[in-house]
């Protein structure tokens, strides 16, 4: 059965950082997110976490929330992804790694970080 996400044409979404930074709400839970972290995510889409090389890791949240997919957004023709902050460099250079988006904005520092490479491939 088809659901409203089979039929995206146009996805917009955040891209979240772990660790949160200060100020941030973190609706993946204080709890769950040293489990995150350890398993070496750096940021998250939709709530499907991602590393830094842009692998999505399997999780139980996906499974706790109600939300698009996977497969639902990489069949969605166009993805917008937004975010601002310097420090989501890490999260949004695995984001773009995850072949997710289509469409990106982010400030001016956050751009400049990310096509310097800031982050790129420092461990986690």
């Amino acid at each position: 059965m088809a659901t409203q996400w089979d039929r995206m044409t146009v996805a917009c979404f955040g891209i979240g950082v772990l660790p949160p930074t200060a100020g941030m709400i973190a609706y993946i839970g204080d709890a769950y997110t040293p489990r995150l972290i350890s398993k070496g995510a750096v940021g998250d889409v939709c709530a499907h976490p991602f590393n830094q090389q842009g692998k999505i890791l399997e999780t139980p949240l996906p499974h706790c929330m109600i939300g698009v997919g996977v497969k639902q957004l990489q069949r969605t023709p166009c993805r917008i992804a937004v975010a601002t902050d310097i420090k989501k460099a890490r999260a949004v250079t695995g984001a773009l790694r995850t072949g997710l988006i289509t469409h990106l904005f982010v400030d001016s520092h956050l751009a400049s970080a990310v096509m310097a490479g800031s982050g790129a491939d420092e461990p986690s």
